[in-house]
C-alpha cells in the first residue's frame, strides 16, 4: 500500500503532487485528502512501513505485509484494526 509520511510532509506541496497524479488517472480524479493512521498501528498487525521517496514525493512510503495472507479472516481483521484507528485529514 502506498502511503505518505504526513508528520514530516509539507502538505501544501504534497497536495500539488497528488493533484498532478489525479489528473493523469483514467478517468481523471480529484484529490481530497488522506486517511491517516499511525505507523505503530500498522506494525501492531505485523505489517512494515518503509520510507520509499520518489522523484516527485519525498514523503512517500510503502506499507507491506510481512506475513502470509493465507488466512483471509486474520487478514481482514488486521485491515479492520488499521481502518478503525484511521481518521480523515482533508487537504489544505
Amino acid at each position: 500500500m502506498s502511503v505518505d509520511l504526513l508528520l514530516q510532509a509539507d502538505t501544501q506541496q504534497l497536495s500539488r503532487v497528488h493533484d498532478a497524479e489525479a489528473i493523469l488517472r483514467n478517468p481523471p480524479r480529484t484529490f481530497h485528502g488522506w486517511y491517516v493512521f499511525i505507523a505503530a498501528i500498522v506494525r501492531s498487525v505485523g505489517w512494515e512501513v518503509t520510507p520509499d521517496p520518489t522523484g516527485d514525493n519525498p514523503w512517500h512510503a510503502e506499507v507491506s505485509l510481512s506475513g502470509s495472507m493465507d488466512e483471509e479472516d486474520a487478514f481482514i481483521q488486521d485491515c479492520e484494526k488499521v481502518a478503525a484507528n484511521a481518521s480523515w485529514q482533508a487537504r489544505p
